[in-house]
C-alpha cells in the first residue's frame, strides 16, 4: 500500500503500519498488482459501524463505486473529501 498523510508518502509492507492524526489528510492506494487487506482501528470511535456498512454495501455492490455516492457517504458521517 501507499499511504500519504499531510503530504508524506510511505509505502507499507505486510506488518507495517502508520498513524494518522485525527483531522490530517490522507489517503491509500494499492499500486501493486496483488489484493491488499487493510486493518484500520479508530479510536475514540469517531466514526461508526453504519459508515463502514454503508459504504461496504456500495463497494460490493460490483464495479467501480460511484465517487458522488462515495462523498455523499462519508460527508453523512462527518468526513471530507479533500
Amino acid at each position: 500500500m501507499t499511504t500519504t498523510v499531510a503530504g508524506s508518502v510511505r509505502q507499507l509492507g505486510p506488518g507495517e503500519q502508520c498513524f494518522i492524526p485525527r483531522g490530517v489528510v490522507h489517503h491509500h492506494t494499492n499500486l501493486g498488482s496483488e489484493t491488499a487487506t487493510v486493518l484500520t482501528v479508530l479510536t475514540p470511535a469517531s466514526i461508526g459501524p453504519a459508515y463502514f456498512r454503508e459504504l461496504g454495501a456500495l463497494l460490493q455492490a460490483g464495479g467501480p463505486p460511484d465517487p458522488g455516492r462515495v462523498q455523499e457517504i462519508m460527508a453523512k458521517h462527518g468526513l471530507v473529501v479533500a
